[in-house]
């Protein structure tokens, strides 16, 4: 057996149809020829010669491999060629991730990664049972890394129970998405990822909290073919309100907003009917550095169901950011005169009780007030708060005297009073 850089290989039995040759470095295409010698020391023709297939790997742009190969000689046609590759540091076994006519000697490998690829190429004879490989050659395709910095833009309590997140689009040609990680609070309580497939979305609604009872802090962070991260840097954190009733007004107070790069300009304070929230009142503003305010004007003067409260922040650029919404119930209080003159001067001429933050009586049970004489004779009830005696019972005005009054009532904040005395009726 002649090989095409002059070298003879003997084989020396006529039964031996298998003759392994072995290289020291990768050689150029080599040819073999076969010549049959016999005992005489004459040789026969020789063989078509047939030459294997060398092939060279190179990256010529970034996540791309490109092979290229001389064709299998020695056949009177190729079918088709196969190209197998390898993760090396993932698999031993090799994958088929190519078919290409048996007049083509090239493939371009796209899409990878930072990692070393293993190829070989397998020629196919039309009959199906001749294959021959090429040697194996290994490359690792030029790769950057993402070199640009995210930043959250924005976070922000867009509903109930639901926060926008915002962030300016990959500068980054090779971007393929984002990950949004998620903690709770702090970033001591990571959550979870949240993948975001698509490089063009700039936006991101979590409806998957709880804006009332927890804040949220977000990390940006850009994603390319190879699930590869960049660094990211400013994080977004929502703004988290509470507050509270106390003797002297309602206290409110509520975690600090980060970051911008500027930071925070300022805090506003905005109170609102929860029944009516597009009518919303700046009633203040603080600092950056303060997170509590405190409110006695509605606490003293607001006498309706509940008093609603929004806060949020703002930097020099017009950037906001807005906390939950947090409503608050007063201390609830029933004051009752101990007495009364139904002489129709128009100065105290019904006895009711003044409620603070009670339920109105729309619900059976919610409110009864009741007049009893001193024989214990039910003479005056009503389940309207607005509603008082006026001193009678069945249409006649009742004597000067001390009558009882009792009074069932349940509280906004779900107390429940059950208030027991005496008035006094003067004439």
């Amino acid at each position: 057996m002649d090989r095409s850089d002059g070298k003879q290989i003997l084989v020396n039995s006529i039964d031996k149809l298998i003759r392994k040759d072995t290289f020291l470095n990768l050689p150029t295409p080599e040819c073999y020829t076969i010549t049959v010698v016999d005992s005489c020391d004459a040789s026969g023709r020789e063989s078509v010669s047939h030459c294997f297939i060398n092939l060279t790997v190179n990256s010529p742009t970034e996540f791309v491999n490109q092979l290229d190969w001389t064709h299998y000689v020695g056949w009177s046609a190729i079918d088709y060629y196969s190209v197998y590759r390898r993760i090396t540091h993932q698999s031993n076994n090799f994958e088929l991730i190519a078919k290409v006519d048996g007049s083509i000697n090239t493939y371009r490998d796209t899409g990878l990664c930072n990692f070393d690829y293993e190829y070989y190429v397998q020629a196919i004879h039309p009959n199906k049972l001749f294959k021959s490989n090429s040697y194996r050659v290994t490359s690792r395709p030029l790769y950057s890394s993402n070199p640009f910095i995210s930043n959250v833009k924005n976070v922000t309590v867009s509903d109930e129970n639901e926060i926008r997140i915002l962030w300016n689009k990959s500068k980054f040609t090779n971007n393929a998405g984002y990950d949004l990680e998620k903690y709770q609070d702090g970033e001591n309580s990571f959550m979870y990822s949240i993948p975001i497939d698509d490089n063009s979305d700039t936006l991101f609604v979590d409806k998957d909290v709880r804006t009332s009872s927890n804040s949220y802090v977000y990390y940006l962070y850009e994603v390319d073919n190879c699930l590869e991260k960049n660094q990211s840097n400013r994080e977004g954190k929502s703004i988290l309100l509470k507050g509270y009733s106390a003797d002297d007004g309602f206290h409110l107070y509520w975690t600090k907003y980060r970051q911008w790069e500027a930071g925070v300009n300022k805090y506003n304070l905005l109170n609102f009917d929860i029944d009516d929230q597009q009518n919303r009142i700046l009633i203040g503003s603080t600092n950056p550095t303060d997170t509590l305010f405190h409110d006695s004007i509605r606490y003293k003067d607001y006498i309706g169901t509940q008093t609603c409260y929004q806060v949020y922040g703002m930097n020099d650029i017009g950037d906001t950011s807005y906390s939950n919404v947090v409503c608050i119930f007063g201390d609830p209080k029933i004051l009752v005169p101990n007495a009364y003159t139904p002489n129709k001067d128009g100065k105290n001429d019904l006895f009711r009780p003044h409620t603070k933050y009670f339920n109105d009586g729309s619900v059976i049970g919610d409110y009864l007030f009741s007049i009893y004489n001193r024989w214990g004779e039910k003479i005056f009830e009503t389940n309207d708060l607005s509603k008082g005696w006026d001193g009678k019972f069945m249409g006649k005005d009742c004597q000067q005297g001390v009558y009882v009054y009792q009074i069932k009532a349940k509280a906004l904040t779900g107390r429940i009073f059950n208030e027991k005395g005496t008035v006094t009726l003067l004439r």
